[in-house]
């Protein structure tokens, strides 16, 4: 991800090339390392030089490669077996071992290969980029050459062939300009975006796939390496694969889309956040990932972004009742019910038999008040969905609002039989309990929901009205202060306290407290 910070290192190092370039005719030659572990590849050399590694008087590479060429002749059957040159450049083309040097008449692709090191793992070393001036001197000493019969390849590379005849460059006939290892990737990020020029551009024949199949192999195992652990919910391991993937190739989205998913299931939003940020910019269109990081938004409690990216999903996808429901319940977290249930409905015009798209849309209903519509819905879900501890509790929770405690509590119980640890459905059915005057049954589910979730504030607060309600005006006090220990500004557990006080004769503190919840 490039950075502004980048952008104008970038821009320096092109005009450094501009300008070193600009009084005459140069060629240019990018590399990926300065070759600081074996010295005699420093040089601007072949690569039939560098397999013998030897620079002596005695050591004739044109003669070396004279008797290669004789060899290969015999392989060269669609070719003209006098043109020595187009054979060497075949060589070239495929790898082979020649005294011909790669230099570009663009310096833009020189940039590119001493970026571009995925292939020989030198994306963590500088790079560099050689300048030769081709004045009469040089062209001279260095025989420089274009292609006759130039291929796909070596056209989209604006290719032109040096042939040294020590096998090297002289280090005085050339410039280099350093490009940090830091710097590689935006700049081909900056390259692909600005200038069309990528591995694909470049490499644009059946060679260049199968050169695209070896930089990418090893990503690809990572890849699906950490999928394998995610479908196990080894989640730990799935993001160390999706991480070595994403190192070894900075541009494979599916790596950081899931590597996003996954953070997501271990509840780390930030990192998911990041992950789909990254995803979207390589791939704008990518409508799950702006639904997935709505999601995140959402887990932060950033309705607002979060509402931004449905949005988004949406235009892009507009079909899917999935993301309907989601904004749904970001709509219905914001407190703008009336939007939660609009998209929940359009949900259910997309896929009738989707029961979170009722539960979500009885909740809004029970959020408004309107306990009727919301009754319904929950009814829905559960036909659609039995097992659903929540739609039971919800359900259960209008039934309590509406004033049929009977049904509540007949509600909240099956949810608790579903999932036995939802402090909420407990909670409800304290009320219920409480409502029918059983405060023993009620203060029995509030304590459930206390151990289940100890900083409840508001259970603290019903099972002190419950302790109230029998005269056990102690409990109920430690009740109310532990609320106001976890909720300094409920003004309901300092008015009731106030009124407990007040029963027990203490008047300086209900006073206090009553002032407090005003």
């Amino acid at each position: 991800m490039s950075t502004q910070n980048d952008l104008s290192q970038i821009k320096e190092k092109i005009n450094e090339i501009e300008e070193k370039s600009a009084d005459g005719d140069f060629v240019y030659r990018g590399e990926p390392e300065h070759f600081e572990k074996k010295p005699y590849y420093e040089k601007v050399s072949s690569s039939l030089w560098r397999e013998y590694g030897i620079e002596a008087e005695h050591f004739d590479i044109e003669a070396i490669q004279a008797e290669m060429l004789q060899e290969a002749k015999e392989f060269a059957h669609e070719m003209d077996a006098n043109d020595d040159f187009e054979i060497l450049t075949q060589l070239q083309h495929y790898g082979g071992k020649t005294n011909l040097i790669d230099f570009a008449t663009d310096y833009l692709r020189a940039v590119f290969f001493a970026c571009d090191g995925s292939l020989d793992k030198t994306h963590d070393k500088d790079g560099r980029i050689i300048l030769l001036q081709r004045t009469n001197k040089i062209n001279e000493k260095y025989k420089i050459e274009e292609p006759k019969n130039p291929r796909n390849r070596v056209i989209s590379q604006k290719s032109i062939f040096v042939r040294p005849p020590k096998g090297y460059v002289e280090t005085e006939d050339y410039e280099v300009i350093n490009i940090p290892k830091s710097l590689k990737q935006p700049m081909l990020d900056h390259l692909r975006k600005y200038h069309g020029i990528s591995t694909q551009t470049i490499y644009n024949d059946l060679h260049g796939y199968i050169i695209n199949q070896k930089i990418h192999q090893t990503d690809y195992t990572e890849f699906y390496k950490g999928l394998t652990c995610q479908i196990r919910n080894q989640y730990d391991k799935a993001i160390e694969h999706y991480t070595k993937a994403v190192d070894l190739n900075p541009r494979l989205v599916s790596a950081y889309y899931n590597r996003g998913n996954v953070y997501k299931s271990k509840s780390d939003f930030d990192n998911a956040i990041e992950d789909y940020t990254q995803a979207i910019k390589l791939q704008p269109n990518d409508a799950d990932a702006y639904s997935n990081r709505g999601l995140a938004y959402a887990e932060r409690d950033d309705f607002d972004n979060a509402i931004k990216d449905y949005n988004k999903a949406i235009e892009l996808k507009p079909d899917l009742p999935e993301t309907y429901v989601n904004r749904g319940n970001a709509y219905g977290r914001r407190g703008d019910f009336d939007n939660a249930i609009k998209d929940c409905t359009q949900a259910i015009k997309l896929q009738p038999d989707l029961p979170k798209a009722y539960y979500n849309r009885g909740g809004a209903y029970l959020d408004k008040g309107d306990f009727d519509n919301a009754i319904k819905d929950c009814t829905q879900a559960i036909k659609l969905q039995p097992n659903d501890a929540e739609a039971y509790y919800n359900r259960g929770s209008a039934y309590g609002r509406r004033g049929d405690f009977d049904n509540a509590i007949k509600d909240c119980t099956q949810a608790i039989k579903l999932k036995p640890d939802l402090p909420e459905a407990y909670n409800n059915r304290g009320n219920a309990y409480k409502s029918k005057s059983d405060f023993d049954n009620a203060i029995e589910d509030y304590t459930q929901a206390i151990k289940l979730q100890p900083d409840f504030s508001e259970t603290y607060v019903n099972r002190g009205n419950a302790y109230k309600s029998k005269s056990d005006f102690d409990n109920a006090i430690e009740d109310y202060t532990q609320a106001i220990k976890l909720q300094p500004n409920d003004a309901e557990a300092y008015y009731n306290r106030g009124i407990v006080y007040g029963e027990k004769g203490d008047f300086n503190n209900a006073i206090k407290d009553y002032t407090q919840g005003v």
